[in-house]
């Protein structure tokens, strides 16, 4: 027996609601969560508010953003992180290579 008393809602319906719903709250609650990181980092100084300065303005963030420095700071950060991930995925692809070579691990 079914916990809805309509018929003319079928299970799918109901299944595409619940995920609806939780889609729902899972982008307001990002929203949220950019406001505050947006507000934080212009308190911190990282980013820039309106002005002439500002290279790379940042959407849902009133025109703040980031000049050409920061910019740079962040993509280099962003390079390190990508070679710290490509490094440690090879190091895994060489362990399971010698583990299933039958070779011992350092």
């Amino acid at each position: 027996m079914s916990r809805f008393p309509d018929p003319a809602i079928s299970e799918q319906d109901r299944i595409a609601l619940v995920i609806l719903g939780a889609l729902f709250v899972v982008v307001g609650g990002a929203a949220a969560t950019w406001h505050r990181l947006v507000t934080e980092l212009l308190d911190r100084r990282i980013l820039l508010p309106t002005g002439p300065d500002v290279l790379l303005v940042l959407p849902a963030a009133g025109g703040a953003g980031l000049d050409l420095r920061r910019a740079a700071v962040g993509g280099a950060m962003l390079l390190l992180a990508l070679a710290a991930a490509v490094a440690g995925r090879q190091r895994r692809r060489a362990r399971e290579a010698m583990q299933a070579s039958g070779g011992e691990q350092r």
